[in-house]
């Protein structure tokens, strides 16, 4: 089995990957645009300093055919916004060879990179899949480039589009990382996004105090009460609504978290998070903050009320969480957001869902059960 790997994305997670999987003894390719400043320091030299240590790699590409040809593992951190941009600009370059993973949140990542490279005619047969969650929380400090590893996930879900890919591809990942769990497919890697829980909701709670960039607030110690816990239930309880309607085991918010690694096994949500190492480390500016917020609110909570609709399934919390954030925030959220008909899903019952991520690409509406 190859270890080479190529990793097309600059931000924290990203570098975390080149360092971690350099020190572990992968052949690393990373593609950094000729236009990022961050490029120019690291074709001189090509290391990352990571956990107090200084990190060599292979190489840095500025580009993307010959970061492409370095590998044929792909590893691509993907925010909601930017994964048909990346599926643009790869998509001249792919190849039969190519196995490519997107590094994010779930958001059906996988099938709308898929559907972008099919709008343009791509010939070559690759394979893609998404993970619910990054491999890693990280520290980065922009001013030294320096990153602190806070955790290694100790749980991912992983499925690939269609799914008929999935098992040798899964194989192969677990070689990179061995957290890597089978997901049925990518509606259940969608429905476990723990942004509407973890980041929308305390985030939407305690807007007013991170407007006002209070010093030294602490979201996870201080912005977590009660109320907030029993809100972040809520939303959890509603999601789990959705997961046995599309016949996936309903684990909640508080086993997921700690199977991730990001809290203990305490009794309560509200304690969980406020004596979590991990929350509480990372780092949280307003800008920070605001964006994973967005990024929860446009690729969670609109794409979970859109296939609620579909699935006819009542969900007035989630419902509540969509009105407060658009008028808080004065813009119109599920417009914007990632709504099941932008990707071509307009009807459907849970086994036409199921079975449209199953095989190779198909129109939903053809095989639509009514």
């Amino acid at each position: 089995m190859s270890k080479h790997v190529t990793i097309i994305g600059t931000d924290e997670i990203g570098l975390a990957a080149v360092a971690d999987l350099s020190q572990r003894g992968f052949t690393v390719t990373l593609y950094v645009p000729e236009d990022e400043p961050l490029g120019e320091r690291l074709v001189e030299e090509p290391t990352i300093f990571f956990n107090g240590e200084r990190v060599d790699f292979h190489r840095v590409e500025s580009n993307l055919a010959e970061a492409l040809q370095a590998s044929s593992l792909i590893f691509i951190t993907a925010t909601g916004w930017n994964v048909e941009s990346i599926a643009r600009q790869c998509a001249p370059f792919l190849t039969d060879n190519h196995r490519v993973v997107l590094f994010g949140h779930g958001a059906l990542a996988s099938l709308r990179f898929k559907q972008v490279t099919d709008e343009m005619e791509t010939e070559a047969d690759y394979v893609v899949g998404e993970t619910d969650s990054p491999p890693y929380e990280i520290a980065y400090d922009e001013k030294t480039g320096e990153l602190e590893l806070i955790l290694r996930s100790k749980k991912m879900l992983f499925s690939s589009y269609p799914k008929s890919d999935h098992p040798m591809f899964l194989r192969e990942l677990r070689a990179c990382y061995p957290s890597m769990t089978e997901a049925e497919n990518i509606w259940e890697v969608l429905l476990n996004n723990r942004l509407p829980e973890t980041v929308v909701v305390p985030v939407l709670s305690n807007l007013s105090t991170i407007e006002m960039e209070i010093a030294h607030f602490q979201l996870y110690r201080e912005g977590i009460s009660e109320t907030v816990a029993r809100l972040m239930q809520e939303v959890d309880e509603e999601r789990k609504k959705l997961v046995r309607s599309m016949g996936f085991e309903d684990v909640g918010i508080e086993r997921r978290l700690v199977e991730s690694g990001h809290v203990k096994p305490l009794d309560e949500l509200m304690e969980q998070m406020q004596e979590s190492n991990v929350f509480n480390q990372l780092p949280r500016t307003k800008v920070h903050m605001i964006n994973q917020f967005m990024e929860g609110l446009l690729f969670g909570v609109v794409p979970w009320l859109s296939l609620a609709r579909l699935l006819s399934i009542e969900t007035p919390t989630l419902d509540s969480l969509l009105q407060l954030s658009s008028v808080a925030l004065d813009r119109m959220i599920e417009q914007e957001g990632l709504t099941l008909d932008k990707v071509g899903f307009f009807k459907g019952n849970a086994e036409a869902l199921n079975q449209s991520v199953k095989e190779e690409r198909h129109n939903p509406d053809e095989i639509v059960l009514n």
